[in-house]
């Protein structure tokens, strides 16, 4: 369990990158960086096959197929979904929606594999959940309940979808982990990177089409260009290949309803690199919303180590 812990903190560590790297690449976009970051994350999973235990040699070909089109949901789909809903409903809605997966996910997670009690879950969930909204005070504030522009409803089914996509993600993700013949994780995260890659090439059309478009200007490779190469690679290797690395072994190691609550930790990590780069200490909102994800998640990691450790108090009942 402790390798699974671990492998989760790490994956949230990595994906927390991609909460500041899209403001370190201005005058180039997210959009930019995504797509960039998803060839680089393909490239490398090509790359990396040179070495036998990269390669999906063993791997059936459902799971083969199933690897990439978690490869193309979770690095590309839910993206896109997001860039969607930042159009239509501006930038408060999407992280505020999205941000509630790790508690939807949890609750997912354990309806299909009860591994301990409701009971135990409430608190560390509440906690959990206050502390989303408190980190995402300033976007509570700006949603506008009972907007009826056509708009707005666009981009909250958007944030919807892309809350939706995560969760089919994770939970797809933690079936195949999960099974005693579960693939290796080099090799399954090697899948993810060429889904992601495969869905990323025509995206990349677009960006051609730029009148300053970020894979043209490596051609230049000035200052600006060179800095956005830099975190494209940084965010392909990080924030894509290590974190879906790191994902799949926490997926392995630990029930989808701790790995779930686990995921506040790119939250967490995301703030943390933003105050750095903002240079400024967290709000009084900010600091307490991350001290109560960090306490939810302690409680959920001691309730389910005493389950490990055989606690009858904290074992379900069959």
């Amino acid at each position: 369990m402790y390798v699974g812990i671990g492998a989760a903190l790490l994956a949230g560590a990595m994906w927390g990158i991609t909460f500041v790297a899209a403001r370190l690449v201005t005058p180039y976009s997210a959009f930019d960086l995504a797509v960039a970051r998803n060839l680089v994350f393909g490239l490398l999973s090509l790359f990396l096959m040179v070495r036998p235990e990269f390669r999906p040699t063993g791997i059936s070909l459902r799971d083969g197929l199933m690897s990439l089109l978690l490869g193309f949901i979770g690095y590309v789909g839910i993206f896109l979904s997001v860039s969607f809903a930042v159009i239509y409903a501006g930038a408060s809605l999407p992280p505020l929606v999205v941000g509630l997966m790790p508690v939807i996910l949890s609750v997912v997670g354990n309806v299909r594999e009860k591994t301990t009690s409701w009971i135990t879950l409430i608190g560390p969930l509440s906690l959990i959940t206050i502390g989303i909204l408190l980190v995402n005070l300033w976007a509570v504030r700006q949603v506008r309940l009972g907007d009826d522009s056509a708009d707005y409803l666009l981009g909250i089914a958007f944030s919807v979808l892309a809350l939706m996509l995560w969760i089919l993600y994770g939970v797809l993700n933690a079936k195949v982990m999960r099974r005693p013949d579960a693939p290796k994780a080099l090799p399954w995260t090697s899948l993810h990177g060429i889904g992601a890659l495969l869905g990323s090439v025509p995206l990349s059309v677009l960006i051609l089409q730029d009148p300053a478009p970020a894979i043209s200007a490596m051609t230049g490779m000035d200052s600006t260009a060179s800095n956005f190469l830099l975190w494209a690679v940084i965010s392909g290797i990080g924030g894509s290949w290590i974190a879906a690395w790191a994902w799949s072994l926490a997926s392995r190691h630990l029930p989808l309803s701790l790995s779930a609550q686990l995921l506040v930790s790119e939250v967490c990590f995301g703030l943390f690199y933003g105050f750095i780069y903002e240079k400024r200490w967290p709000s009084l909102e900010e600091t307490a919303g991350a001290i109560l994800m960090i306490a939810g998640v302690l409680i959920t990691i001691r309730v389910f180590l005493r389950t490990a450790n055989g606690d009858e108090n904290a074992v379900v009942n069959a």
